[in-house]
């Protein structure tokens, strides 16, 4: 990991574009107009990404998991998540959105997924709600991530889908659990340039603040436990 930074920029920036590509086409509306998830299909691309490319670059397709590791890692690790930070978001985002672009375009330009605070909700409770999910799936992801004695890769992949998928059923129904600020610009401004309404980055910020938010309080109760669970 992080041997070469080219192809890590790289990973990342297709493997968000392949993640991104399984929740569009994993989200469908009802006959009543709310917006559902096939979380088979979704998870199943998700995973498949993350198997293909998580040995290159770690495998983050997310600047909160990116943030999360930036503020966790030590030593070593440090000096390589400070050097690609920057990149890795901007691959993120880039890839998230040429991601929707090409799922548009491949469906007569018709952009399925959309974050949106549930209507039953005020935008303060999606937020919290945003901000539930993501910290517990970047808690978990790190906590998976820097346990050193587990040493089986698929089973670390796994628990990693493992946690995606609570963080997407806790969040769901509230904001459509974007988890994700890539997945929330990437999804907003693919349906700003094809819609050309202001109104689709509305609600932009709650799912890039909440989860930034997050990844920086996972950080903190991952090394408040650090030193009792970790050698």
């Amino acid at each position: 990991m992080y041997d070469n930074y080219t192809s890590c920029y790289l990973s990342e920036l297709l493997g968000t574009f392949i993640l991104c590509l399984g929740v569009a086409s994993g989200t469908f509306y009802e006959a009543d107009g709310s917006q559902r998830t096939n979380y088979i299909l979704t998870l199943s691309v998700i995973f498949t990404s993350i198997i293909i490319n998580a040995r290159i670059g770690g495998g983050d397709f997310n600047p909160g998991v990116t943030l999360t590791k930036y503020f966790c890692y030590e030593n070593k690790q440090k000096i390589h998540i400070d050097n690609v930070i920057v990149n890795y978001c901007i691959c993120q985002c880039l890839g998230a959105l040429l991601s929707f672009l090409f799922y548009s375009s491949a469906s007569n330009y018709t952009i399925v997924y959309k974050l949106r605070v549930s209507p039953h909700n005020t935008l303060f409770e999606g937020f919290v709600m945003e901000f539930v999910a993501s910290f517990f799936t970047y808690f978990f992801i790190i906590l998976v991530d820097q346990n050193k004695t587990m040493l089986n890769y698929p089973l670390k992949m796994f628990c990693c889908m493992a946690s995606v998928a609570m963080g997407m059923s806790i969040g769901g129904a509230t904001s459509g659990a974007g988890l994700n600020p890539a997945v929330g610009f990437g999804s907003s401004l693919a349906r700003l340039f094809i819609n050309g309404d202001i109104k689709e980055v509305n609600q932009l910020w709650i799912f890039v603040l909440a989860p930034i938010f997050a990844s920086y309080c996972a950080s903190k109760a991952f090394k408040s436990i650090k030193e009792n669970y970790y050698i």
